[in-house]
């Protein structure tokens, strides 16, 4: 049969279906038969309505194939006549991809196969079906074909295979398919190498179609040692979305178990945190205070207990949900400021500290115990915005000569310490500022014979002022940076550029 007559027949087989089907004139029957094919031409992207033709006559056999596969309607299974179709659907490039993984089902299933099931031959239709993937096909379709071979190859103990295929399901976005591959995920690593790996995807720049909460899922689908840190990292991510909710149902959850002591009390610390900012539940820092006083009572978790130890020194210092307390807050912060297991909370402590010493609040003004207070929360790396903030400070002590022997070179080393880092921005402005200070005046000092004073440089005075006046994040800094720059214009021929008055 010649090619147009084959379209004839196509066009004529289409009209008989629709006679079959509907109540209507011939004529109006041949319209309807002749705009299927146009609307198979634009649904296809076919160039014409013959090769329309050809495409919708590969997705009927395919769709027949399926009818005859699961039966419906009047229409009982037939796996020899479905096995059949799919085999005629490979000749068609549009239809190939999803006549193999119905090829490869039929084999698994053994629905009208010659032999038993044969997990070779199951993996040469699903393989196949990846060769094949000449166009774009269907997303449930790739899905199914990667759960299909990652089981094949868990079959044949072939697990570093098997992961790569059941990874590739989360790409597909599909919730049922991805259910199904984190069973098996889950049997495959113990829930330690899970956890492993959510970390290392977490360092990662670059990911796999996996993210690092979909490890700790797995990590914490058995019970063991790591599900409870699992816990807890699933509910941080959902604290970080936004959803303090589902947040403290995994903080509940790992505060309820007995097996890892260390993540019960983390627990306990960001429970309180929830109850303490308000987050998914009412504010109540009364709550807060229970869960933090569990964390202080026990010395499991040196690393929560210095955490929560720092909160609560906010909390009586501030006055947040109890009568302000100077002395309290002061315990606290020590508590905190004197451990070496949570730098991070030892920095912020120790600063808090400081201000204590140097302001003489609810205790003796004593400069050179905050000093070194200051130079604790300085010299750690773990909360670098502390740290800019203490730099500043002790370049105000080295000024000033509170604690220690004034030195206007150590404070200017201290000034640009904070005026270069960019993470704590506030920090950054009041660095400017300062060392736009220094260089305004003659600043002439001798130490043991030893020149360490500064000397007056306008250019370098206005350059400073005028960053921290252009800067929008201190607006402190800002408005004594713009006062000073005012200053040099009326007293000096320096006059300030680029910058907005407010």
């Amino acid at each position: 049969m010649n090619e147009s007559n084959y379209h004839i027949d196509f066009l004529t087989e289409i009209y008989q279906r629709c006679i079959t089907r509907f109540v209507c004139s011939p004529a109006a029957m041949l319209l309807l038969a002749f705009n299927f094919c146009v609307y198979g031409m634009e649904k296809s992207g076919a160039n014409s309505i013959a090769e329309a033709m050809i495409r919708l006559k590969a997705e009927q056999t395919l769709l027949e194939g399926k009818l005859f596969l699961f039966g419906e309607g009047s229409v009982s299974p037939d796996y020899e006549k479905a096995y059949a179709l799919f085999t005629r659907a490979l000749n068609d490039e549009r239809t190939a991809v999803e006549a193999c993984y119905w090829l490869g089902y039929m084999h698994y299933e053994e629905l009208g196969v010659e032999y038993g099931f044969d997990v070779d031959l199951c993996l040469h239709w699903f393989l196949r079906a990846l060769d094949d993937r000449k166009v774009k096909s269907e997303p449930l379709i790739v899905g199914s074909i990667m759960y299909a071979l990652g089981l094949m190859y868990k079959m044949r103990n072939d697990n570093d295979r098997a992961i790569h295929y059941f990874k590739l399901v989360y790409a597909v976005g599909d919730s049922t398919l991805i259910a199904r591959a984190k069973k098996h995920l889950a049997s495959l690593r113990s829930p330690s190498q899970w956890f492993r790996d959510g970390e290392y995807c977490e360092r990662r720049v670059q990911r796999d179609y996996m993210q690092p909460s979909d490890y700790f899922e797995l990590a914490a689908s058995v019970e063991c040692y790591e599900q409870a840190k699992a816990w807890l990292r699933l509910g941080n991510y959902y604290k970080v979305d936004g959803d303090f909710i589902k947040a403290k149902e995994f903080y509940e959850k790992a505060a309820a178990q007995e097996i890892n002591a260390k993540a019960k009390v983390w627990a306990w610390a960001w429970l309180g945190d929830l109850f303490a900012n308000g987050q998914g539940v009412e504010q109540d820092y009364a709550k807060a205070r229970k869960w933090y006083e569990k964390c202080m009572n026990q010395d499991i978790n040196k690393k929560a207990k210095a955490a929560v130890a720092n909160t609560l020194g906010n909390i009586y210092d501030q006055g947040l949900g109890v009568q302000e307390d100077v002395h309290k807050a002061i315990e606290y912060y020590k508590i905190a400021a004197h451990q070496q297991k949570n730098e991070s909370a030892m920095a912020r402590a120790a600063l808090s500290l400081s201000f204590f010493f140097r302001d003489g609040q609810g205790i003796q003004r004593d400069y050179t115990t905050a000093r070194v207070y200051l130079e604790k929360a300085a010299n750690q790396a773990a909360d670098q915005e502390t740290r800019a903030m203490a730099w500043v400070l002790l370049g105000d002590f080295s000024r000033d000569g509170n604690g220690v022997h004034r030195d206007y070179r150590k404070a200017k080393e201290f000034y640009e310490k904070a005026a270069s880092q960019k993470i704590n921005k506030r920090a950054r402005a009041w660095g400017w500022l300062y060392l736009g200070m220094l260089f305004e005046h003659d600043w002439a000092l001798l130490i043991n014979g030893n020149d360490r004073g500064i000397q007056r440089d306008l250019a370098k005075a206005k350059t400073y002022f005028e960053k921290a006046a252009g800067q929008t994040e201190n607006q402190e800094a800002r408005k004594r940076a713009l006062v000073y720059l005012t200053i040099l214009e009326l007293t000096t021929n320096v006059k300030p550029e680029n910058v907005t008055k407010m």
